[in-house]
């Protein structure tokens, strides 16, 4: 959606919540907050991704995927540098090697504090033979655990990722915390996910007004997005 239709519909959205907001919104403020709330929606979807095929469509086209970087090996992982936009988790794709036949491992994505409990579970742990393996993100890196018998490793892997979104901005006099003057930059979501990122972020904003209101904003956010 075009940036600047965005400032008028969350200016016209933020009046009708808040009638002592000033109709004089700021750029930066308005960019800060509808950045703010497309971390929040896209939070918020990627907890129903699984269940909701609509958002498995609306979330689409932030899937990239990409052969990361081997960082370090070990004898029970390996870890990988994740992409600079990184964002979620969607996919890993592992071809692992059996004394010369290269088969694809199934992978579950873990907490990292639970590495330990599948290491030692006969039915959890990495095991090529039943094609399967876990890993875990930690210290921004993706590690994957490998199994150890002689002659077995990790041949490729390709990670599925939904990237970070654009973040918006409007050209103003204002100069950006990088030192960039501002300039046009729209909100890349279709218009009806556009439309309830923009209401989000006009509660941001109306929560920012006072105490009173934040508390009745983060109600809101919570009873709406739960």
């Amino acid at each position: 959606m075009n940036i600047k239709q965005c400032y008028l519909y969350l200016t016209d959205k933020l009046n009708k919540l808040s009638t002592n907001f000033n109709q004089n919104l700021a750029y930066h403020v308005a960019v800060r907050a509808i950045n703010e709330a497309q971390y929040y929606w896209l939070d918020e979807r990627l907890k129903l991704e699984e269940m909701n095929k609509t958002v498995q469509r609306e979330l689409q086209f932030l899937i990239e995927k990409e052969e990361p970087l081997l960082f370090e090996s070990t004898t029970n992982y390996n870890e990988y540098h994740l992409p600079d936009n990184y964002y979620h988790p969607s996919l890993l794709e592992i071809e692992a090697n059996l004394d010369g036949c290269l088969v694809g491992i199934e992978n579950d994505f873990i907490e990292n504090a639970n590495v330990s409990v599948y290491l030692h579970d006969e039915m959890t742990r990495p095991d090529y033979a039943w094609e399967q393996t876990f890993s875990t993100f930690r210290n921004n890196k993706l590690a994957v655990y490998k199994d150890t018998t002689p002659g077995y490793d990790i041949s490729k892997i390709v990670f599925h990722y939904y990237r970070r979104p654009v973040l918006v901005d409007m050209a103003s006099s204002h100069v950006n915390v990088d030192g960039v003057l501002s300039t046009d930059i729209d909100l890349e979501f279709s218009e009806s996910a556009s439309y309830e990122i923009l209401d989000i972020a006009a509660k941001i904003l109306a929560g920012n007004i006072n105490d009173r209101g934040r508390f009745q904003y983060n109600q809101s956010l919570s009873q709406e997005y739960k």
